[in-house]
């Protein structure tokens, strides 16, 4: 079964009405198990939430209003609270703990960059892909979670982005990652995301990988309060849960660094660079205690919920071309969005 793929244009709140209408039903779904599941679990009490939730507004809304009347457009068509879309939006700087073990690279020549998305089973099959067509030409498409502005994607003026997960405390205090992607999609190239990822505040721990079609690459930790840019010398770089640069630390995630090895184990014993490689590199499993494509297994932080590779998505920046892949099943054909 493939993901739903709805196409989107006009002003944000078409946008986001739109999307409230057409996933109505996956985004009740979705906040449903964040607030009875997940935020539960983390011992967060629906006042702590909605309060955060508040917060969140307010950074959004000084960053951009586009990204307020879209939030509450889709709460609207949903019919559900605005502070629960915004609570949804910054679902990983609400709940600051440990999560997901995704493994993203990017190819330089060959304008590849691609990832593993780990995450809990329920959302693999309530994703979704969202592609806007705006009104200066701009089209972009992202995988993301129902209601949730943006996650990796790529768009037509060749450039893509991919996400990691850090562990590290914050405050609340900058725009939540989520929102930052949608941003980044917006961007021409390398150069003006970059201008939008350092003006979006700290207050979070994230990485982000972005790439253009001419070759350029950008690596982003941020880590509680700072954040720094990694130099990419290498033509292929990879990237998992645990800060590479020296000028800070996160919080250990089990099997990052055991990704990362294998991952530069696997480039060095293939050596090759195009479509097939990124394939065989984002679907490694075979005989490693923590592969990069996982299988589902039992998290006792989540009260037993499994985790695993929820999706294996990679952007062709010269072709204009998303192919993803549902679960974790390493056979499961991939569906090929173009967005010329």
């Amino acid at each position: 079964m493939e993901i739903p793929h709805l196409i989107v244009s006009g002003d944000a709140r078409r946008r986001g009405h739109a999307q409230g209408e057409y996933f109505k039903n996956r985004i009740h779904e979705t906040v449903d198990f964040y607030e009875s599941h997940i935020f539960r679990n983390a011992a967060l009490s629906p006042d702590v939430v909605r309060e955060s939730a508040e917060t969140v507004k307010g950074l959004i809304g000084e960053f951009s209003v586009d990204y307020i009347d879209e939030i509450e457009a889709i709460a609207e068509a949903s019919g559900l609270d605005k502070w629960r879309l915004y609570a949804l939006n910054a679902r990983t700087e609400i709940l600051n703990t440990r999560m997901g073990e995704c493994t993203s690279a990017v190819f330089r020549d060959s304008a590849l960059i691609g990832q593993t998305w780990d995450w809990i089973k329920q959302l693999e099959n309530l994703a979704v892909l969202v592609e806007h067509h705006y009104a200066n030409g701009l089209k972009l498409v992202t995988l993301t979670e129902p209601g949730i502005l943006a996650k990796l994607g790529c768009n037509n003026r060749g450039l893509g982005l991919c996400l990691n997960f850090l562990s590290s405390r914050h405050s609340l205090s900058g725009l939540p990652v989520h929102i930052v992607c949608r941003a980044i999609l917006e961007s021409m190239d390398v150069g003006e995301a970059r201008e939008k990822i350092t003006t979006s505040g700290t207050g979070k721990s994230s990485h982000f990988l972005v790439a253009d079609r001419s070759g350029d690459a950008l690596s982003m930790e941020f880590a509680g309060e700072k954040n720094k840019e990694i130099d990419i010398h290498d033509a292929n770089y990879l990237h998992t849960n645990h800060c590479i640069n020296s000028f800070f630390t996160s919080d250990s995630i089990p099997g990052s660094e055991d990704r990362l090895a294998q991952g530069y184990r696997e480039l060095e014993m293939h050596g090759a660079d195009d479509l097939e490689a990124m394939k065989r590199l984002l679907l490694h499993n075979a005989g490693e205690t923590y592969p990069i494509h996982a299988d589902y297994k039992a998290e006792e932080m989540f009260g037993g919920l499994e985790v695993g590779t929820c999706a294996t998505v990679i952007c062709d920046l010269k072709s204009n071309a998303l192919h993803i892949k549902k679960g974790p099943d390493t056979d499961a054909p991939f569906q090929t969005i173009s967005i010329s």
